[in-house]
């Protein structure tokens, strides 16, 4: 008995202090490349991820990589400083490191250096960099996994170059075990301890997240759940009799063997929207079949954060084109925009039940306003032919010059001034790719769209 207490007290003792190690100088945790567009195979981010985390155990410097499509009003500066502070990147108290974040929506890259990386990158090795990066994630021929293979060696190229120079600036060596990739979240949104024995019955929830929210979603088991409410209202903006029009309007359209689900809440808890509704049709058990086929269309009212999205998984995507989702979103729109909610989730379930019974949306039809403003035209037109013959062309200049005063245009300084060196915002050349689609924190793929109101 007395060994195996000791056995046990030696386990412990080890464990806290593998906790303690990994606490500080930065979290292990994490996985340092972060794809949310699925740009990169499994394998080429665990490769990436092992050679940015190789360099922060060898350099002391943090290098995560962070791909996202960012919605129309968000600031890619600003979830780039969110990103990097909400997750506990970077090394030691001043969480030294450089954040390379990718929005695949405008297609544009944000380069952020924090704590020690603005004496790293000056001026000199900040334009280095800058411009290397933007030649990896310009070049056709090359990959992604390649582009940001090319980028990573860059930046580690800048910080060894920096660390050679000031041997002194080098802190020591944290005292953990021999480092390994870290075996963890595919996204680094949720940061928690997970619970010894994760229970469905008893969820338990990561801090500050809702009670349905688990500790640890990788070690979530995915679930049906035919009983779970399909009108869950926690923002209360539909009444009694609204709701029930609902949950019959969901039982016709589930009748065609799809999944559905409404669902309001007063806050996305700093998660994107999309993101959030995802996590929500996954870790309440919502889809029917294997492929948890079903929509979730999540409406929030945090204040600054205000709009809907509809979410989507399994054999419905097919309905969910850029015309249909186009035609859905304006018509959901009309409504909420005016404060309607009940109005427009009820039109919206008309709506999806036609999409899924006519496979498309509706075609429009000119009426007589249309028809009057095409003999217009055509009117119009003849007019102007006529008009046109009696004109004469004016000459195409072809020299700028020909339309400046001599004198009047001076450049007094060819150089872009720059308050802070540590921030670099450059547009990506490069042809978009088909699909918008995402994964939920469990790691399930997703469709979505959605606006602000």
């Amino acid at each position: 008995m007395k060994k195996i207490v000791t056995l046990l007290l030696a386990v412990l003792l080890t464990a806290a202090c593998a906790v303690t190690a990994l606490a500080e100088p930065y979290d292990a945790s994490l996985y340092r490349v972060n794809d949310y567009c699925e740009l990169l195979t499994d394998d080429e981010v665990d490769a990436l991820d092992e050679k940015a985390y190789g360099a922060l155990v060898d350099l002391a410097f943090d290098f995560p990589i962070c791909i996202v499509e960012l919605e129309d009003d968000e600031d890619i500066e600003d979830f780039s400083e969110w990103f990097y502070d909400h997750n506990g990147f970077g090394y030691g108290d001043d969480q030294d490191g450089l954040l390379l974040t990718i929005d695949m929506g405008r297609y544009e890259y944000y380069l952020m250096t924090n704590g020690l990386g603005a004496e790293v990158f000056d001026d000199e090795a900040w334009t280095e960099l800058d411009e290397a990066t933007v030649e990896a994630l310009s070049d056709p021929d090359m990959t992604w996994a390649e582009s940001l293979d090319a980028y990573l060696d860059a930046a580690i190229a800048g910080v060894s170059a920096y660390r050679a120079e000031n041997p002194a600036a080098e802190p020591p060596a944290p005292e953990t075990p021999e480092a390994t990739a870290p075996a963890a979240p595919e996204t680094p949104l949720v940061i928690a301890p997970a619970p010894a024995e994760p229970s469905k019955a008893e969820p338990i929830s990561a801090p500050g997240m809702p009670s349905w929210y688990p500790a640890d979603v990788h070690a979530f088991e995915d679930f049906h759940d035919e009983s779970a409410p399909r009108v869950v209202d926690n923002a209360n903006i539909f009444t009694a009799s609204e709701e029930a029009a609902m949950l019959e309007k969901i039982k016709d359209i589930q009748a065609l063997g799809t999944d559905l689900v409404v669902f309001t809440d007063d806050s996305s808890y700093g998660l994107e929207r999309r993101v959030y509704a995802a996590d929500f049709h996954q870790f309440n058990g919502y889809g029917f079949g294997d492929d948890y086929n079903g929509t979730c269309l999540f409406i929030c009212m945090e204040p600054g954060n205000r709009g809907f999205e509809t979410v989507w998984t399994g054999a419905c995507s097919e309905y969910y084109t850029s015309k249909n989702t186009e035609w859905l979103d304006d018509n959901l729109y009309k409504y909420l925009s005016d404060g309607e909610y009940g109005d427009g989730v009820l039109n919206y379930l008309d709506n999806v039940k036609t999409l899924y019974t006519k496979g498309s949306a509706p075609k429009k039809v000119a009426g007589p306003i249309g028809i009057g403003i095409v003999v217009g035209a055509i009117a119009g037109l003849i007019v102007l032919v006529i008009l046109k013959s009696g004109m004469k062309t004016v000459a195409e200049a072809t020299r700028a010059r020909n339309y400046l005063v001599p004198g009047s245009f001076r450049l007094t300084d060819s150089r872009d001034i720059y308050l802070y060196s540590t921030v670099t915002r450059t547009k990506i050349e490069r042809n978009k790719s088909s699909g918008g689609g995402f994964s939920s924190s469990g790691g399930r793929s997703y469709g979505g769209s959605g606006r602000s109101f």
